[in-house]
């Protein structure tokens, strides 16, 4: 169960709505409404979703409200600014290290958007398809009123007298 959870905050500042927010974490509407309440458990899958949708955000952060152990310095980083030159730049070793991290990151988020994509694609295709058995009701309910028009007609009546 989650308390302090960030994630409306989040939200918010997106200007999300909570099934936007929801789809863009990748869980239902439902769930991110019992998620963000702390009723709902949070699973490793559901945590894996957030870190990859919002991989800005530290998920202790975001999920129980723990800031994380470098930001308590920030204040004071702001107090007393730091002479950039003193500062060690990370060694090749440790830009490849994040480099990787961030390749790691975009391939999760890739991933989630083609995951996505498909979902949508898939959404089309149900969509071409129902729209494919509406116009072959409409054919059919035509070539119907034809038949009948030509019935009445055959009949000797005019399809657009009314009955008695």
């Amino acid at each position: 169960m989650l308390k302090n959870n960030k994630l409306e905050a989040v939200r918010k500042d997106k200007r999300m709505t909570n099934r936007a927010f929801a789809e863009f974490i990748g869980i239902g509407e439902t769930a991110y409404s019992k998620l963000k309440k702390g009723v709902l458990p949070t699973g490793e899958q559901t945590i894996n979703k957030i870190e990859t949708a919002l991989p800005e955000y530290n998920i202790d952060w975001l999920l129980y409200g723990i800031e994380p152990k470098e930001s308590k310095y920030k204040s004071i980083e702001r107090e007393f600014p730091i002479n950039q030159q003193n500062i060690e730049q990370p060694n090749e070793k440790e830009q490849i290290n994040m480099l990787r991290e961030q390749i790691n990151l975009l391939n999760k988020t890739i991933e989630r958007l083609e995951k996505q994509n498909d979902q949508m694609q898939k959404h089309n295709d149900q969509i071409q398809k129902h729209n494919d058995q509406l116009y072959e009701t409409v054919v059919f309910l035509q070539d119907d009123v034809k038949r009948m028009q030509s019935q009445l007609a055959s009949a000797g009546i005019s399809p657009k007298e009314k009955s008695a």
